[in-house]
């Protein structure tokens, strides 16, 4: 998918369910985002790190119960199941 596709797409959604859409699109990205530094969480990973700060967590701090769930749901949702 290249950009002219996401902006038809976005052209179809319409600017009602525009908001709702996004909000959907951003959960995904950040539960798979979870699910990548679930599989590399050490404190020296070279994966890890960059999702870490990208996400906001400490460097060291490990995952929460939620973030695990949310992170497992989004991977499980995956048409290629993930998991």
């Amino acid at each position: 998918m290249d950009w002219t596709d996401v902006e038809m797409e976005l052209c179809a959604v319409g600017e009602d369910h525009l908001a709702e859409w996004l909000h959907d699109e951003v959960q995904q990205m950040h539960g798979l985002l979870l699910w990548a530094l679930y599989h590399h969480q050490g404190a020296s990973s070279p994966v890890g790190q960059p999702i870490r700060r990208a996400l906001g967590i400490d460097a060291h701090a490990p995952l929460t119960a939620v973030q695990l769930t949310h992170a497992k749901q989004t991977a499980e949702s995956l048409p290629f199941n993930a998991i």
